[in-house]
């Protein structure tokens, strides 16, 4: 039988470890659902959205807005998190090198993103 401590460290490295990897994939998941909205905007209108054709908030897509408005502030404030439990990382007997992998190059990506804006759909957003 596994002792009452035991347990109880085993359901706190648990939660440790899956908080860490939340936090970790934060700027992957505004990318999935910011470029989702995209998508769907797309297969909507038969065409691409392009900056002030169509106005995003002229879209009834109010649940997607808001969750990219979501994700976008979680993205944001993720680093924090993930600085946090790499500090403190030891006492929290977790491993951190896939989620912290996973962190580094999912932000990468959206940094990217954002600052080159490709096919200008976040300009589009934006308007």
């Amino acid at each position: 039988m596994h002792s009452p401590i035991a347990q109880t460290t085993t359901a706190s490295n648990d939660l440790n470890r899956t908080a860490f990897w939340l936090l970790c994939l934060a700027p992957a998941l505004w990318l999935v659902v910011f470029y989702s909205f995209v998508l769907r905007v797309r297969l909507e209108l038969g065409y691409w959205p392009q900056p002030g054709n169509p106005s995003p908030l002229m879209i009834d897509f109010s649940s997607y807005q808001a969750a990219i408005f979501f994700c976008s502030a979680f993205a944001l404030v993720s680093p924090i998190g993930v600085l946090a439990f790499t500090l403190l990382h030891r006492g929290l007997h977790i491993s951190i090198r896939n989620p912290l992998l996973t962190f580094i190059g999912s932000g990468l990506l959206m940094v990217l993103l954002i600052r080159f804006d490709p096919a200008s759909f976040l300009r589009w957003f934006g308007a």
